[in-house]
């Protein structure tokens, strides 16, 4: 398939992630007062998020044996509403303890990125040889 045939297929893919994920949320927390059920659904989508990136990446990426661009970029696109909407729109209404997994979690990610990109050259320029 086409770049844009697999963009196309992933936009909708990710907006039912997201749909899904915070349906799903809803459902596990109808019980709960609003305090707590907004909480509770805002640490959930923020795992789900985290989650979604990487089984996008071990399940749906390049070499794997469910390879699929446009599945992979959809998972991609959903949890990144998800993570975005949790951190960023509602971190107001976030406890001080969850405030500070979740940026020792963005510390972590970021080190273990540093460290494989330094380890394994994932950015270096390779040269051509001519021949």
């Amino acid at each position: 398939m086409g770049y844009l045939t697999d963009v196309l297929f992933a936009c909708p893919i990710g907006i039912f992630y997201y749909l899904f994920v915070l349906k799903m949320c809803e459902i596990l927390t109808c019980d709960e007062n609003y305090n707590n059920k907004i909480k509770k659904i805002l640490i959930i989508s923020f795992i789900a998020g985290i989650c979604g990136f990487v089984l996008s990446n071990y399940l749906f990426g390049v070499g794997k044996k469910m390879e699929n661009r446009a599945v992979r970029y959809g998972v991609i696109f959903g949890s990144a509403i998800l993570t975005i909407n949790t951190v960023l729109f509602n971190w107001e209404l976030l406890d001080n303890d969850t405030k500070l997994f979740i940026i020792g979690f963005i510390l972590l990610s970021i080190i273990v990125f540093a460290y494989k990109v330094n380890k394994y050259g994932l950015y270096e320029s390779k040269e051509v040889e001519d021949e």
